[in-house]
């Protein structure tokens, strides 16, 4: 299926007629390329095509749900049409094939009470059908289901959301969309219900003791649910905020590093920090003064004198006492001879005195100096060792006045910069105060979390004595009607789909992996970057494996790996879907460097359909970027913003430069 023309009548910028059709131009190329500056209508078209698909049920995509249907169509009117009818009119089809024509028309006006009345019809070869366009909600979901085509309409914010979401928040719902879970989950919670209905009808025959067991069980379930279903909201609104709380840090952490960050914080601090290293500096200093101007000063001019004469005295020393103990040696030896001691004991103690001779003699001698007396040589050995301390001191002080200064240094080189002080402790403020409600609503989500689960605990263990009940009654022939028999089959059914919910989910996440790692390799061009992507079938959290078979995280992704990395994702859930659907992108470029817009442009754009529609601005597809594309080029078209009648209108050819 493709888009063959696109009609507009005084929608937003478009006043007046306008159509493109896509059908002109080389067939076997796939692009066509809409340029047009920001501002003149290119997201507008965009929504045109989302909201003549979808109308009321695309208001979610299209801007704020909140807002009513007929607020968005009012204020999508021209505002030099207010009184004429306003239309999007689109034909789809496939080129081949030219009786598979379909017409959607989605013509509005406001009437003179400022209601707006919307005419929604649907024509096949030319004829309007009736019975098409009362039940075209339900023929569109399969062609192409508005979850789904949010793989095939995106633009660069839809890129960025992805790129910037570290848990993949964002594309999990698209993933079960795309793994029909939602299909699978409303059947399920229609069996609930019609379990419900089915005990509600047999409250009118009379209960037995089982009975008004199971009455209380449905009782307890469906409060236990309409619990969960607030909880479940509670903690929807909790996410968001989460996120919003995240989003205002992160900011405020950027602007606090930018005022100076912890140098700002703590300014005064090290201004008070120098102050007391300069004291201590004057004290060291001064301390060195005093040992300087010592009457002991005089002799460290001297020292190495002193030291020499010093050593030489305590060689003399040694001497004296050398030759005291030879001569007391000679002594011991002749009274060893006249006193009345074995001659085995003399023989043993005279070998004892030669031996310590001979090691005194075996001694090199002393150099001959004149003795000092015992006095001198004691004032000098005073002298020598005040003169050491006092030598150590000043080393030491020395040392520490060094230390004093380097820091010194590093202070004034920070307090240089320009910090201010009051600024940064207003942003830190903001950040403390911030991150106190972060984790106050972390714990609040977790608490919610973990309600939520024990209340599907308790439903688990209801269903499961419900079941048991169920099967008491059947055991005792107590199956009285159809009600009955319908509770079971229910169940029985429930029971089949949560089976086959498993498996599909499975068997459809394997698929996606393949698809979203061979898009992302296809396009990044590093085979070696990483060998595969996991998807948990039952979180969907994603990963990707290196080559050491160990998870890449996200974060060590650039910033353009990540914009490639969410287009793949794209890329891939869109294949996996098995939907053969225009892609539609606008303004594709704005976030990637020139390096990634090189693969997207060659690598994405030319095999991302059977027909792609670029909004580009002048800046995005243009210069190097169309000449690599222009191959793949079918047609081109400008929007062209008239300032007179403030309003767009569509031209052949590409900004002025390119024909068409």
């Amino acid at each position: 299926m493709i888009i063959r023309k696109v009609e507009l009548r005084n929608f937003g910028l478009y006043y007046g007629h306008h159509e493109i059709d896509f059908t002109v131009g080389d067939q076997e190329k796939n692009v066509t390329l809409i340029g047009g500056l920001n501002g003149r209508g290119k997201t507008t078209f965009l929504d045109s095509i989302t909201l003549g698909l979808y109308g009321r049920r695309a208001l979610r995509y299209l801007q704020d749900e909140r807002i009513k249907y007929s607020q968005y169509l009012l204020n999508h009117i021209n505002k030099s049409a207010l009184h004429d009818e306003t239309m999007v009119r689109i034909t789809l089809g496939d080129v081949s094939v030219e009786d598979n024509e379909l017409v959607i028309s989605r013509r509005w006006s406001q009437d003179r009470k400022g209601a707006v009345q919307e005419i929604f019809e649907v024509f096949r070869h030319g004829v309007l059908d009736a019975t098409l366009s009362e039940n075209w909600d339900y023929y569109v979901e399969e062609i192409l289901p508005l979850n789904i085509s949010r793989f095939f309409f995106f633009d660069n914010e839809k890129i960025a959301q992805i790129a910037d979401d570290e848990t993949f928040e964002s594309v999990k719902e698209s993933i079960q969309s795309l793994l029909g879970l939602t299909t699978i989950d409303s059947l399920t919670e229609d069996m609930q219900k019609y379990i419900s209905l089915a005990y509600e009808q047999d409250k009118k025959t009379p209960e037995n003791e089982t009975e008004q067991e199971l009455k209380k069980i449905e009782l307890d379930l469906s409060e236990i649910r309409r619990e969960n279903e607030r909880l479940s909201v509670d903690l929807s609104d909790l996410k968001g905020e989460l996120r919003t709380t995240e989003e205002q840090y992160a900011s405020l952490e950027s602007e606090f590093w930018a005022k100076g960050g912890n140098l700002g914080l703590k300014k005064e601090e090290m201004e008070q920090r120098r102050d007391s290293l300069n004291n201590d500096l004057n004290l060291k200093q001064s301390q060195v003064t005093g040992l300087v101007e010592s009457s002991m000063t005089p002799f460290l001019v001297c020292r190495r004198l002193l030291m020499d004469a010093y050593d030489s005295a305590s060689r003399a020393e040694k001497e004296k006492a050398s030759a005291y103990m030879d001569k007391t040696l000679d002594i011991l030896a002749e009274r060893l001879k006249q006193g009345s001691y074995g001659a085995e004991e003399i023989k043993t103690i005279s070998i004892f005195l030669q031996q310590m001779k001979d090691q005194m003699m075996q001694n090199p001698q002393p150099e001959q100096t004149d003795a000092l007396s015992a006095s001198s040589y004691l004032l000098l050995s005073n002298l020598v060792l005040h003169l050491e301390e006092e030598v150590r001191k000043i080393d030491l002080l020395e040392d520490e006045i060094e230390s004093i200064r380097n820091e010194l240094d590093s202070l004034e080189m920070m307090l240089s910069f320009e910090a201010s002080e009051t600024d940064v402790r207003e942003t830190w403020n903001k950040m403390q105060k911030l991150s106190s409600e972060k984790l106050e609503k972390e714990v609040r989500r977790k608490s919610v979390e973990e309600e939520i689960e024990r209340n599907e605990g308790r439903i688990a263990n209801l269903e499961k004595n419900r079941e048991r009940l169920h099967q008491k009654q059947l055991a005792s022939g107590q199956v009285r009607d159809q009600n009955q028999r319908m509770i079971e089959y229910a169940g029985k059914t429930i029971k089949v789909m949560e089976a086959f919910r498993k498996k599909i989910q499975i068997n459809r996440t394997r698929e996606l992996e393949e698809n979203v790692y061979r898009c992302f390799t296809f396009m990044m061009q590093k085979q070696g970057m990483i060998q595969g992507i996991q998807i948990d079938p039952n979180t969907l959290d994603i990963h990707l494996i290196d080559y050491n078979n160990k998870e890449l995280r996200k974060d060590q992704l650039s910033a353009g790996e990540k914009q490639l990395f969410a287009i793949s994702i794209i890329w891939g859930l869109a294949q996996s879907s098995g939907y053969d659907m225009p892609v539609i992108v606008d303004t594709p470029l704005g976030r990637l460097d020139s390096n990634h817009r090189t693969n997207f442009v060659e690598r994405y754009l030319p095999n991302a359909g059977k027909q792609v529609i670029v909004l580009s601005t002048d800046e995005e597809v243009n210069g190097r970027y169309y000449d690599m594309l222009k191959e793949d080029i079918r047609a081109v078209f400008t929007l062209v913003y008239n300032e007179e009648t403030r309003s767009t209108s569509i031209h052949k050819g590409y900004f002025g430069g390119i024909e068409g």
